[in-house]
């Protein structure tokens, strides 16, 4: 490939500066300094690099793939940076992952994973919405368990890996994609709405609007009306909507993780006290609605728990947190 013109180059840099400065005000954090500088030392596609020279923070990329992926950097590089601007001066560099962790490369910091040898810290959705400062915010003005709604709802794009197919002999094959096979079985369950809303990564939306699976997206806000919620992956982990759907107060039937993705607070998750897991195959996700539904005061303490756990991640917290996982795992 033929090296990107400086001009052109020049352009996508300070887009991206500018859209970290913007991600800082969003957060409602000071904006975060630092310099770019090309490397030959960022060797993967998804991987940028952050280093401290003599105490000035400097953003270290790979010209090709700055080019080539300039929306990952604009998009997922301001909580890598906030954070490692919090760390001890005594840290002199980090690896950090563009992807939403299905990708293997050489970045050691990562939003979500399931590989072994990368380290989790808070996600971008979570810097972004300063730890979903407005929706713990919301959840205290949310509607009293008894007089939540029992409907079921799940929005996302179809997203996931693998296979597409509508069969309906192909319903249990691990190799179609995971959000499309939940979506067709929760077609068969009553009081479940889980269906798909249009995007730029949904694949085949026109087959899944035939098939019935396509709806309008629903506000975030209208589950703290909601006794409960369903999570599962796509890419990767579904950042703000297992962490979101706690902090209302909704008993969460989550989807196991067919790759085995997990993202910084996970290890402190306990099924059957902070929300209520699904096989990954699906196989039990009827038996799993009935039973919320069948056992009240079990679910309304599931989804107590998991708003207590969820609320007590605040920005400072997590923020304080990432600075020790990076001084942790830097070297």
């Amino acid at each position: 490939m033929a090296r990107p013109r400086p001009l052109k180059a020049f352009k996508v840099r300070r887009k991206v500066r500018k859209s970290l400065q913007t991600s800082f005000n969003r957060a409602g954090v000071a904006p975060v300094a630092f310099d770019f500088a090309a490397s030959d030392e960022v060797k993967s596609e998804y991987e940028f690099h952050l280093v401290r020279d003599r105490g000035r923070n400097v953003y270290l990329y790979n010209q090709e793939y700055l080019m080539r992926h300039a929306g990952l950097h604009r998009n997922i590089s301001p909580a890598y940076l906030y954070w490692f601007s919090q760390t001890d001066p005594a840290v002199e560099r980090i690896s950090c992952d563009l992807s939403d962790g299905e990708w293997p490369g050489f970045a050691r910091f990562t939003y979500s994973t399931c590989f072994s040898g990368k380290v989790l810290v808070p996600d971008q959705h979570f810097f972004r919405d300063h730890g979903y400062i407005e929706t713990d915010r919301l959840a205290r003005e949310a509607p009293a368990w008894s007089e939540r709604k029992d409907t079921i709802y799940w929005r996302g794009q179809n997203n996931s890996h693998g296979f597409f197919s509508l069969e309906p002999e192909h319903l249990d094959k691990p190799w179609v994609m995971q959000r499309l096979r939940f979506a067709m079985a929760a077609r068969d369950i009553q009081g479940v709405d889980a269906r798909f809303v249009a995007g730029t990564t949904h694949l085949q939306e026109a087959q899944c609007a035939q098939a019935g699976l396509m709806a309008q997206k629903r506000p975030w806000q209208a589950w703290a009306g909601d006794k409960y919620a369903l999570d599962i992956d796509g890419f990767s982990n579904a950042w703000c909507n297992f962490m979101q759907r706690l902090k209302l107060g909704c008993c969460v039937l989550k989807v196991d993780s067919q790759f085995g993705f997990r993202q910084w607070y996970y290890d402190t998750l306990v099924p059957f006290e902070h929300y209520v897991p699904v096989k990954a195959d699906m196989s039990d996700l009827a038996e799993k609605v009935d039973w919320v539904r069948t056992h009240d005061t079990e679910a309304q303490k599931i989804a107590a728990a998991g708003q207590a756990l969820a609320r007590a991640m605040t920005f400072e917290s997590e923020t304080a947190r990432a600075a020790q996982i990076i001084e942790e795992h830097w070297a």
